[in-house]
């Protein structure tokens, strides 16, 4: 017994299991469970809905935070940390429900290709038992049929029950005959196929995840004041991911998932209606990002392309350094201060010579490196995609950076 199907299986199995036994329709008993999940999943979702007008209410304060301590991103992080405190808001209250999810999916998939396990309470060795005993009324070898070997057993169970006479006791084989796993015609237990109806759950799965997006886009209030990039790659990730998840499991995770997302929005307008947002948020002071015009995006595109080339050259340049014996990194061009004493010390004292690695490509330290005529300080860009991997093949006998949360990131 796997980890996934004792402790996620098991008790989610046995919440579908009475769910089969109340409605006796495997798709009525799919629904039935996921309405179930979203009632008790309701608290969390409202903890969630909380949490977000928290944070559009301090939004505007956050901005000011950012506007008063520009270029000084530790000074930033703990006065955000005080508002967050202050406000009791916290990002996991955000994604809280999201988290819970993720084992609900897992346990269900393990559900819905053990229901010889969850639905009929089957022990071990007789499951394997029947694998087998199907495997060979078709000359089949079970290893091929991976996961889906009890939905493959209950399927030749049922076309070809005279295999299973003598091997299993009549009631039993009664029982899986009795296993319905059809909805509106169609085969719950089957991988969806491009050429069969079946192919309706992973378009239905897509198409109700747009329609999530697009309700929460303009009634889920962290959605509606997110920014438009935002807005769009989440739209984009969701209806793909729903889209293509439900085209390589079994059409009953199609069918759950296309109703998770209809009940979603169901949630969404079930928690406006428990905490309105707008009786705790003024629209008129939550800022708007401003639009950028046709010039800004090609400026910043430009500009995102001459980093690009900086940061390439620099690494190049880093690597063919000789003498890498002590790194300074800093994360901005306002760190400056906190290196300014010890680097001129060692310069003015020593013969060491300095490699410092920036994260801001418009750091005025460059430009105090290639003044220096002795090529002592050495100036370097990484911008934050390629810092961990840079940092991964340091070998130098000192780096010295600024550490601005001791206990909890360490370097």
């Amino acid at each position: 017994m796997t980890f996934i199907d004792a402790v996620l299986g098991t008790p989610l199995g046995y919440i579908l299991y009475a769910c089969y036994a109340l409605v006796r329709n495997y798709g009525v008993a799919i629904i039935l469970f996921t309405v179930i999940t979203k009632i008790a999943l309701f608290p969390l979702s409202m903890l969630s809905q909380h949490n977000a007008i928290t944070m559009v209410r301090i939004k505007p304060e956050l901005e000011s935070i950012k506007r008063r301590y520009d270029g000084n991103s530790t000074l930033v992080l703990e006065e955000q940390r005080a508002l967050y405190k202050r406000e009791r808001y916290s990002m996991w209250k955000g994604i809280l429900p999201m988290l819970i999810q993720v084992p609900i999916i897992f346990g269900l998939i393990n559900v819905i290709y053990h229901p010889l396990r969850h639905m009929l309470h089957v022990p071990r060795q007789t499951i394997d038992l029947i694998i087998a005993t199907a495997a060979n009324a078709t000359s089949t070898d079970p290893r091929t049929w991976g996961m889906s070997a009890q939905l493959h057993a209950i399927d030749i169970a049922k076309h070809s029950p005279q295999a299973f006479t003598n091997v299993i006791p009549p009631d039993l084989l009664a029982r899986i005959q009795d296993v319905h796993l059809y909805f509106l015609g169609m085969n719950l237990a089957e991988v969806p196929s491009w050429t069969s109806p079946t192919i309706v759950y992973p378009l239905l799965s897509a198409l109700t995840a747009l329609a999530l997006c697009l309700y929460q886009n303009r009634y889920y209030v962290l959605q509606k004041y997110a920014g438009p990039a935002s807005r769009i790659g989440i739209t984009v990730f969701l209806v793909l991911f729903s889209g293509y998840f439900a085209l390589v499991l079994p059409c009953g995770f199609g069918l759950y998932w296309t109703m998770g997302n209809l009940l979603s929005i169901v949630v969404v307008w079930l928690c406006n209606v428990v905490e309105n947002p707008w009786k705790t948020i003024d629209p008129k002071k939550i800022p708007v990002p401003p639009k950028k015009t046709a010039e800004q995006r090609k400026a910043a595109h430009a500009a995102a392309t001459r980093h690009r080339a900086k940061e390439r050259a620099d690494l190049a340049r880093y690597a063919a350094a000789p003498g890498k014996r002590l790194l300074v990194y800093s994360e901005g061009s306002g760190y400056w201060k906190y290196f300014a004493r010890v680097v001129t010390y060692l310069l003015d004292e020593t013969a060491v010579t300095i490699d410092y690695v920036t994260s801001d490509p418009d750091d005025r330290v460059v430009a105090r490196a290639d003044g220096r005529t002795d090529g002592r300080l050495r100036a370097y860009y990484v911008g934050g995609k390629k810092l961990i991997p840079f940092m991964m093949r340091l070998d130098v006998d000192m780096v010295v950076m600024t550490t601005p949360d001791l206990e909890k990131y360490h370097v």
